[in-house]
Order: C-alpha cells, then structure tokens, then sequence
C-alpha cells in the first residue's frame, strides 16, 4: 500500500474525443480519466465557459464556443 502525508491530485487524462471537426456550436465528447477534476477547458485560446463531466469522471461534454478557431 501507498500512504501520502499530504493530499494531491491525480491530474486528468484524455484518451480521446468526438467527433474529430467541428463547428461552433458542435457538441464535443471528451474521454478519459479523472475529468471530474477539470477546472477549464480551452480550445487553442478560447474559453469554454461551460462544461460537464459525468459522475465516473470518464466523460466531459462542451458545446464548441462561436469565437473558436483550429
């Protein structure tokens, strides 16, 4: 076993995302591990102002914002 003197945080983990491309306002499927930690989500330097992660923490959703560039 593992002890920690401290707390930490296991950082997220994405393994994948759909679809591939997309315009604004597309929906986007984040997968992964511990996404509940996730604090921001940015695509290049804009934004997503909202978010949700599932309860198991593999999953995070976002809608592609409308200033959002490739």
């Amino acid at each position: 076993s593992i002890e920690s003197v401290g707390e930490f945080t296991v950082p997220p983990s994405v393994t994948g995302f759909t679809p591939p491309t997309g315009v604004p306002g597309t929906m986007v499927t984040v997968t992964g591990t511990n996404l509940i930690n996730v604090s921001a989500v940015k695509l290049g330097a804009t934004a997503v102002t909202s978010f949700t992660t599932n309860a198991a923490g593999n999953q995070l959703q976002f809608a592609v914002p409308a200033n959002a560039t490739s």
